[in-house]
């Protein structure tokens, strides 16, 4: 899923502050210890998003092109390699005590209008179709799909492939998310 475009009036509005993870960050959003190897492997750029009560509410990595090769070592082929003007999302998590209130959408619209993103064309994360709560979310921050990631497994090894997503699956996927809005 990639945005169209972000509406800076939007932006505004938002009550949230970004600022990168540290060290005393983990597990501050109650989240299980979920990619602690991301965090000992220290592989950049994690993000958390503080209320105005500077309360951590949302965690969210942002990979750049620069980081294809450590991205590939950890992740395997589960990601596309991306070019220098592509940016991938992933790891988001949003405190339980916060869900429900549109944290994410508003959290990844002010990541990828950091100064650091300024350059980007295409911003791409993969959420499981199961995952409605993520998909609404990026509804509401403006993400499109466009291609789906298949794992197939044989013998044990897994083999992932991207394929375009087709009119009548991005057909289905608005209904669904039509369907959730309301």
């Amino acid at each position: 899923m990639f945005p169209n475009k972000i509406d800076s009036n939007l932006l505004d509005k938002i009550e949230l502050q970004i600022r990168l993870f540290n060290a005393n960050d983990i597990n501050i959003l109650k989240e299980k210890m979920r990619h602690i190897r991301l965090v000992e492997e220290d592989i950049p750029t994690c993000y958390i998003a503080v209320n105005q009560n500077q309360e951590p509410v949302f965690r969210q990595w942002a990979f750049k092109h620069d980081q294809n090769q450590r991205i590939q070592n950890y992740f395997g082929s589960l990601f596309p390699i991306l070019d220098e003007k592509e940016v991938l999302l992933e790891g988001g998590f949003t405190h339980p005590n916060h869900r429900g209130k549109s944290i994410m959408s508003k959290a990844i619209l002010k990541i990828v209008k950091l100064n650091t993103y300024n350059d980007t064309k295409r911003i791409i994360t993969f959420v499981d179709k199961k995952n409605i709560a993520s998909l609404k979310g990026l509804s509401k921050a403006e993400f499109n799909p466009y291609i789906i990631r298949k794992k197939h497994w044989l013998f044990f090894k897994r083999k992932v492939s991207f394929v375009p997503l087709s009119p009548e699956n991005k057909k289905d996927y608005f209904e669904l998310i039509q369907s959730k809005l309301k």
